[in-house]
C-alpha cells in the first residue's frame, strides 16, 4: 500500500541482497494490497467486528488502491454511514486492536 522509490532496488543489490530476497523486501515495503491473510484486520476479524459481506468486499476492493490503511478506513472510501457506525463501535464497545 506504499510507494517504493526505484533508487530501493538498487541500493538493495549494493548492499549484497539477491534478487528473490530483494524482492521480498520490496513487495513487504509496498504490502500485500489485500486483507486477506493479514494478522490483525482482515475479513475474518472484520466480520466478528460487525461489518457485512457486502462492506468487506468493497473495502478489498479498496485495498489495493489505498496508499495506507488509515486512508482505506477513510471516510471518503467507507461512505458516512459505514465510518460513523465503526467510530460508535470504537468508542462505545472498545473494539481492541481496531485503530480507526
Amino acid at each position: 500500500m506504499k510507494i517504493v522509490n526505484n533508487s530501493v532496488l538498487l541500493a538493495l543489490k549494493n548492499l549484497g541482497y539477491t534478487e528473490i530476497e530483494s524482492e521480498d523486501i520490496i513487495q513487504y515495503m509496498i504490502g500485500a494490497g489485500t486483507l486477506i491473510g493479514a494478522p490483525d484486520i482482515n475479513p475474518e476479524t472484520l466480520m466478528a467486528k460487525g461489518l457485512t459481506k457486502e462492506e468487506i468486499a468493497k473495502v478489498e476492493t479498496l485495498a489495493s488502491k489505498a496508499f495506507d490503511i488509515e486512508s482505506l478506513f477513510s471516510i471518503h472510501n467507507l461512505g458516512a454511514s459505514l465510518f460513523n457506525r465503526l467510530i460508535f463501535l470504537r468508542k462505545n464497545i472498545l473494539l481492541k486492536g481496531f485503530h480507526y
